[in-house]
């Protein structure tokens, strides 16, 4: 049994690109669909190839900018299936101006990966960075974590170098010291580590010795796991684990 079997979706935009491939996956865990978009003809392959697989599918031609042709696919749903428990919009995939779909890169990517690319992300722009950066409740993290398979956020590896790099020595957003404190004690007081973040007796001893017009990030979304440079000594517990940008074994 799929994961949303007997499940009542409808979705716009489903005759190509991303609303093409979640609602053919959506069919394989076993929703029923009920899909609108204005190309008709690939509309109907769509349905076509979900009702081959054993899916259920009904096609209607239309547009999400029309009241009455969105009034009609939710009334398609209802009246076939009983119910709309999911709802996708997926229309508004731009056209040139001989009228042919423009499927982006993203696009493309999540169709090759059969969906199951985690995220695709472009947001903030980057006056709303420098403001929150300067907000003095902000910190800085690198809002990551180790995933278990495919391609890593370069984040996971340049947030603090680039940190430094860019937004203390190239735009002067805020002082080292500022960058320094958002990085280190004001997070770890926010998450409670209370032996974290400052150099004083009694505290851990994770320390960096760094000179700042060195420090360069070369992680990027084509290289995301490539080390920062500049780092000549970093310490863990008391314990040297970097030395000149090579990480030492253990």
């Amino acid at each position: 049994m799929g994961r949303l079997e007997n499940k009542v979706m409808v979705i716009t935009g489903a005759a190509s690109g991303i609303g093409k491939a979640s609602a053919i996956l959506a069919a394989k865990e076993g929703a029923k669909l009920v899909m609108l978009d204005i190309q008709g003809e690939k509309l109907l392959e769509t349905e076509k190839t979900i009702r081959d697989n054993g899916g259920a599918a009904i096609a209607i031609t239309g547009s999400v900018d029309n009241d009455e042709d969105v009034a009609k696919l939710l009334k398609t749903a209802v009246e076939k299936y009983g119910q709309v428990d999911i709802a996708v919009n997926d229309a508004g995939i731009l056209r040139n101006n001989e009228g042919a779909v423009n499927i982006s890169d993203e696009d493309a990517m999540l169709i090759e990966e059969n969906c199951e690319i985690s995220m695709i992300d472009y947001y903030a722009s980057e006056e709303d960075i420098l403001k929150a950066m300067k907000y003095p409740y902000s910190n800085i993290i690198s809002d990551s974590i180790y995933p278990t398979k495919g391609i890593l956020h370069p984040r996971l590896y340049g947030t603090f170098p680039r940190v430094i790099e860019k937004y203390v020595k190239k735009v002067g957003a805020l002082s080292l010291e500022e960058a320094v404190h958002k990085m280190t004690l004001a997070p770890a007081r926010v998450v409670g580590l209370k032996d974290r973040g400052a150099v004083k007796e009694g505290m851990a001893a994770d320390l960096l010795l760094f000179d700042p017009d060195k420090i360069h990030t070369g992680a990027d979304f084509a290289n995301p796991t490539v080390l920062a440079e500049g780092f000549d000594v970093i310490m863990v517990d008391g314990q040297i684990r970097v030395r000149n940008d090579i990480m030492l074994k253990q």
